[in-house]
């Protein structure tokens, strides 16, 4: 694919967007393409398969659209749930709903899912620019209705170690990987000869971030430790250590009475509490602002989320935290020409948007 790739930009020239115009690259571009079936309904272009794009795939109405949902996943996550995978009370396939199962009319020849990045709208002409997530291969896809369901990332704060030495548990693909590092650290406690430092390090597990996740992965940690590797293990579930890091508030959006009752739950389950900063991540430790150092054999990163790069860099309005900021119809909004605005950009000739 990628040959082919490299191959029509050398028939065209070397010519890429700039020269040629979106429209005109894109029709060229759309030569090399299998397209879907065209009904003559409008086509609905989905960006996301999260809990916005997967619940408008189910509740549309396909006999009303011919439907294209574009994500890297080809799966919704049932969040609330993705911690219990982490340690086996779930099977990570448990948490997950393939996106077709959630709107079986993408069988149809007219519909279709395409694995892939969105990476730009292009308002006038109507068309998603995206790539394939296998090897980058860029294509357009035009839509009559356009709904925006992308989601957010994860928040660093732009602490240094974070994306290099921290896991995130956003996904199932994460969760397993978690797993498989706690049934790593585990084994490698037990190798002969093996300090009794590095023993602790391998078995004490930090998770950043006191907000429903980092407390969900906290509880279940300490509940398997406690009643499944303790029958298994038992020095090396006497060894466990979990810490949980929150700079603030744990749960911090909840009642009072909730988070003082997350917190007496947590802290009879074994888990240690501490109220702090990171300053900094390395590959085996991670440092406080108040100076403190902390190892690790598993540091779960789970702080919050903000807008992601793609959102950002569309050309709509934003909220003051960077999210697309929308009207009472769910439409992204746009300034006049004049700089006089905002305005929904339906009223502007851009079509229908929905954000979240």
């Amino acid at each position: 694919m990628l040959a082919i790739a490299k191959a029509f930009s050398r028939a065209l020239g070397g010519r890429g967007i700039e020269t040629l115009g979106v429209r005109a690259y894109a029709k060229a571009l759309g030569d090399q393409s299998t397209l879907p079936l065209s009904t003559g309904r409008p086509r609905l272009v989905i960006l996301g398969t999260g809990w916005g794009g997967a619940r408008l795939a189910r509740d549309i109405d396909p006999k009303k659209f011919d439907i294209t949902i574009i994500s890297p996943r080809n799966h919704m996550v049932f969040t609330p749930l993705i911690a219990s995978s982490c340690v086996g009370t779930l099977e990570p396939r448990s948490v997950t709903v393939p996106i077709t199962d959630i709107q079986p009319a993408l069988r149809l020849p007219q519909n279709n899912f395409l694995l892939a990045e969105c990476d730009a709208v292009h308002t006038q002409d109507r068309l998603v620019e995206c790539s394939s997530t296998h090897d980058g291969l860029k294509f357009f896809v035009q839509y009559d209705v356009l709904a925006i369901a992308t989601g957010s990332q994860g928040s660093t704060f732009g602490i240094p170690g974070v994306t290099e030495y921290t896991m995130p548990l956003r996904d199932a693909a994460n969760s397993t990987d978690i797993r498989t590092r706690l049934i790593q650290n585990w084994g490698e406690s037990s190798i002969p000869g093996r300090s009794p430092a590095e023993r602790a390090r391998l078995l004490h597990v930090c998770v950043v971030g006191g907000g429903p996740t980092g407390v969900e992965f906290a509880g279940e940690l300490a509940d398997f430790v406690r009643k499944d590797l303790a029958k298994l293990d038992p020095n090396r579930a006497r060894d466990m250590r979990i810490t949980l890091i929150e700079a603030d508030q744990l749960l911090s959006s909840f009642d009072a009475r909730l988070r003082e009752y997350a917190a007496l739950k947590l802290t009879r389950a074994g888990v240690h509490l501490v109220k702090g900063i990171v300053k900094e991540v390395r590959k085996d430790e991670l440092e406080l602002k108040n100076g403190a150092v902390i190892p690790y054999g598993l540091c779960v990163w789970s702080t919050g989320v903000g807008p992601t790069s793609f959102s950002l860099s569309l050309p709509f309005e934003k909220t003051m935290r960077g999210r697309l900021a929308v009207d009472d119809r769910l439409r992204v909004l746009a300034r006049h020409a004049d700089g006089r605005g905002p305005t929904s950009l339906e009223d502007v000739g851009g079509g229908l948007y929905l954000g979240r």
